[in-house]
């Protein structure tokens, strides 16, 4: 049956700018410090839910105060512990016990929880992974014999062999294998019948059941650790009240009170009046994507993709009730109104965390939101919006600025504010989103893109965030069919090409409809909107239903089942990207190896990312290329979508838009650079010049401007500054680019952005200085390069016209080595310029950017070594690495000017037969690159 009429608005949300959001506060402390814990019921059905997932963004080291502590009458310190755990419960289990002292079987009840998360330890200054198991006291029984030593029913394991470090995103999943084994124990248990008694010694079948913990770095290789550990007390059997918790806290063991001579006791009044006088804090400590699910794993450990997903909108943890009572958060935990972020402030640190280093950003650091949008063509059924909020907090001392990037297809708003946050004071980012329009048909285009959102701020602590992931979720209403007075027909709009559209008489349209559907998409919000009696028709933009009297209209949108596995696969997809990239500083071009070199196993999923792709969920291809770009296909097998990677990104386009344009945008105003660096000036060719092929993509890296969807203009010029337009067919903004810049400016900023840019055009700089006067000229002072209109347009460097900007560099001699440096007044990072290259590689660099020094070096030092022979043909073996570097001299000589690039650790012994065997690994780097006569290899450190 058709619903009754429905009247869909827009919403306009007024700003919001409350700071916090309100839980409800329990007591004014947890038992054990500062807390916040969220608690929920769930009814198992026909299995429990044994699936737990979250992922969590680990505070900054410059986030903690830790101050020690009395521990023990004998002196000895610790600090408070920062940890996030998910719990397991079980209910009371029941189960057969034979006495100890004799007697009938009786029923006796056994308590199990687990709980697991990430601890901060101190001593180390990095985050563990635990687990422990509590539950009852037990001895163990062999060949039938009790044991007479008690073992604790609680016990912990850590993971040792990983930890993580601040700042680190990890996503960390918790699981039950289902696998229940039973052993024979002696419990201290409670039973029936026991009236006032104490628990007694009961032989039980103890079930065992493995937890497995996966945790899969965001911030580094992608690929997962594991940690399995036995549960006692845990069957497989379902309850109708399941109990979840998620616990969040900065934890105090009880500490020791010299003064009494005492110590004081977890939830004792004593213990209260001790934590008003301490000073730590912690903040930004931040979790998103909790969810719960059930799931099957198999032999490899590896979890299903969950199903029946419970997430915190559905949990109803809004306000205390009768079965969510212990959601509820200490005085000293400010909650994000998000629920994804929590600062913990002790009473006495208000002090401490005001004065922290000027502005502190305590807000977003990454997220996964989704917006969504269903959209019409027609007036009649206005557009449906859901927006997603982040807030931003000044926790420091002075004003905050902020900005955003704008090469997405979000709308963003900060309600009309300036972007600048007072101290103590917080903004609401509203991120909405349009659907685009198809061209060719008019009509909106259904799809799941995944854009990328980031804040960059002025917090000297930071200088800029991790990107927010955003699932923009695009769909639109049509008018599946209509009724006049004597007929009814089904209209079918979507999908597009491959279903014949148009109108056809139907006894039942909505289920003519669902029929010609395809499974990529699912329809919803079935309702009619009929015309004003005067007009009889269904649309107001299209000549279509006239005479119409009821119109039957739905929601198309994305099949949800397929958005998990696609993201996967586009994941991969990028890792592969950057495979390449890390490729290319081992073996150089021309060229690509085949797809299967980059993944496949933990060795290559370390050296190049690529842990996400090792997964038999995914079909991956692509063959190796003697030049050209690469062709590497992924798809899930769970998924819809076959993506394709190579250099001009990922198609189909699985992100923004704006974000295929902006990338063109800046890759072309590369690209006119290295043109006039290559041609010379004055002028600028036609943007056509610069890209269009393999070999200009290869020439100008405008790779990714070879795409069809991409509209680029630009006429050549004789003199003054070029002026370039790129528009994604698909995309909201059309982006111009000059010498000055690309305008909307895509990226927002970072202060160490600025300096590194301003670093990037003198390093071109000094390469043009070098073409016009050789190297006998030695080299000018910094200055030099910008002074002036005529020198900054011809040597690029007007990035470097900013008073923000600290540059400094002496004039040098010939046969000396130029040392320029340039700092952001309000950046973290000095950037250094000399021969060598940059130092460091890039703004927040990763460890695979600092091996291309390292591979630069070791090839320096191969060719050095070949050059030695040729001088020395008649000397067996070779000499020491220091031969080939280490002062001017040498470098000139040896052409070793790589091997003195910061960081750098360099090794080789003199032989007197045989091959060389030198090795070059950087201090921050991931490879270790070994030399011989063969050649250059390298190995993960």
């Amino acid at each position: 049956m058709l619903q009754a009429p429905v009247s869909s608005t827009s919403p306009d949300p007024a700003p919001d700018f409350e700071e916090l959001g309100v839980p409800p506060s329990c007591s004014a402390y947890t038992s054990t410090g500062s807390g916040w814990s969220q608690n929920f019921y769930v009814n198992d059905g026909a299995a429990p839910y044994n699936y737990h997932s979250f992922t969590l963004a680990l505070p900054q080291s410059t986030d903690l105060h830790l101050e020690p502590y009395s521990a023990n009458s004998a002196g000895s310190k610790t600090v408070a512990a920062p940890l996030y755990y998910s719990y397991f419960y079980r209910p009371t289990l029941t189960l057969s016990g034979m006495p100890e002292d004799g007697g009938a079987a009786t029923a006796v009840y056994v308590n199990a929880t687990a709980f697991q998360g990430l601890v901060y330890r101190n001593d180390l200054k990095t985050w563990e992974l635990r687990v422990q198991n509590e539950s009852n006291n037990y001895r163990s029984i062999t060949g039938g014999v009790a044991s007479g030593t008690i073992v604790a029913g609680a016990s912990m394991k850590a993971l040792s062999t990983r930890r993580f470090s601040p700042g680190e995103i990890v996503k960390l999943e918790a699981y039950l294998k289902r696998n229940v084994t039973y052993r024979d124990e002696m419990v201290l248990a409670n039973y029936q019948g026991q009236g006032n008694l104490p628990k007694k010694w009961f032989k039980v079948a103890m079930p065992y059941q493995d937890l497995v913990v996966k945790v899969t770095s965001l911030t580094d290789s992608g690929t997962p650790v594991y940690l399995s550990v036995p549960l006692r007390g845990f069957t497989d059997a379902p309850d109708v009240d399941h109990r979840v918790r998620f616990r969040n806290e900065l934890y105090y063991a009880a500490p020791y009170d010299a003064t009494s001579g005492t110590t004081l006791a977890a939830g004792s009044s004593g213990f209260y009046t001790w934590l008003d006088g301490r000073k730590d804090h912690l903040l930004n400590l931040m979790v998103m994507d909790q969810l719960i699910g059930k799931v099957t794993v198999d032999a490899n450990n590896n979890p299903s993709l969950p199903v029946e997903v419970r997430r915190m909108a559905d949990w109803g943890i809004g306000m205390p009730s009768g079965s969510n009572a212990l959601n509820c958060v200490s005085k000293t935990a400010s909650v994000y109104r998000s629920q994804t972020m929590v600062d913990h402030i002790m009473p006495a640190a208000t002090q401490g965390v005001a004065s922290l280093k000027t502005a502190k950003l305590s807000g977003p650091v990454l997220n996964q939101v989704k917006v969504r949008t269903i959209t019409s063509r027609d007036s009649l059924v206005p557009p449906v919006k859901t927006a997603a909020t982040l807030v931003l907090k000044n926790t420091g001392s002075q004003p905050l600025t902020y900005d955003w990037d704008r090469m997405s297809d979000l709308s963003v708003s900060n309600g009309g504010l300036s972007q600048v946050v007072p101290p103590g004071g917080s903004h609401t980012l509203t991120l909405t989103a349009d659907c685009p329009l198809d061209p060719l048909t008019g009509r909106p285009v259904v799809g799941v893109f995944f854009q990328k959102f980031r804040v960059v701020t002025n917090d000297p602590g930071i200088s800029g965030r991790p990107e927010t992931a955003v699932e923009f979720n695009c769909g639109t209403t049509t008018l599946y069919g209509w009724s006049d007075a004597t007929r009814t027909f089904v209209n079918v709009d979507y999908p597009a090409s491959t279903v014949a559209s148009g109108a056809s008489p139907s006894a039942n349209p909505l289920a003519d409809f669902k029929a010609k559907l395809t499974p990529d998409l699912v329809y919803s919000n079935v309702r009619e909107v009929n015309p004003p009696a005067a007009r009889n028709h269904c649309q107001s933009s299209i000549t279509r239903a006239n005479d119409a009297t009821r119109c039957y209209w739905a929601d198309v949108e994305p099949n949800p089942i397929y958005t998990e596995p696609n993201r996967l696969a586009v994941s991969c997809a990028e890792r592969l990207i950057t495979a390449t990239q890390i490729w290319q500083i081992d073996f150089g071009g021309p060229g690509y190896p085949a797809a299967s070199a980059l993944y496949g196993d933990s060795q290559k999923a370390s050296e190049y990312t690529t842990g996400v792709c090792n997964t038999s969920n995914l079909v991956i291809t692509g063959d190796a290329v003697p030049s050209g770009s690469f062709l590497y296909t992924v798809k899930h097998v769970q998924g819809n979508t076959t993506y394709t990677a190579s250099t001009s990104g990922i198609e189909p386009n699985p992100f923004s838009f704006n974000f295929k344009a902006a990338n063109c945008a800046t890759a072309l105003q590369m690209g006119a650079t290295i043109w006039s660096i290559d041609v010379g000036g004055p002028g600028y060719p036609a943007a056509s010049e610069l890209y269009g092929d393999s070999i200009k993509a290869e020439r100008f890296s405008t790779g990714p401007c070879n795409n069809p969807d991409l509209t680029i203009t630009g006429n050549a010029v004789t003199s003054g500054t070029y002026t370039y337009t790129v528009k994604h067919r698909l995309g909201s903004t059309t982006y111009t680019l000059t010498e000055e810049g690309i305008s909307p400016r895509p990226r927002a900023i970072t202060p160490d952005e600025i300096a590194y840019s301003c670093v990037q055009r003198l390093n071109q700089a000094i390469r043009t200085w070098e073409v016009d006067y050789g190297f006998n000229e030695g080299y000018p002072a910094v200055s030099y390069f910008y002074a002036d209109g005529n020198t900054s347009w011809m040597y690029q460097a007007r990035a470097c016209q900013n008073s923000t900007l600290v540059l400094g560099g002496a004039a040098v001699p010939a046969h000396t080595s130029y040392q320029y440096t340039v700092k952001h007044v309000q950046g973290a990072t000095t950037f250094n310029l000399s021969q060598t290259g940059i130092y460091p590689p890039a703004p927040f660099a990763q460890s695979w950017h600092y091996d291309h020094p390292s591979s630069n070096c070791a090839w320096n030092l191969k060719n050095a070594a070949e050059l030695w022979k040729l001088e020395h043909p008649t000397t067996s073996g070779y000499p020491t690495v220091q031969t080939f570097y280490g002062d001017r001299a040498r470098n000139e000589k040896y052409g070793t000017y790589d091997c003195e690039y910061p960081g750098l650790k360099i090794a080789g012994a003199a032989v007197t037969s045989g091959s060389f065997q030198y090795t070059v690994s950087h201090q921050l780097g991931s490879k270790v690159y070994t030399v011989r006569e063969s050649g250059v290899t390298s190995s993960p450190l």
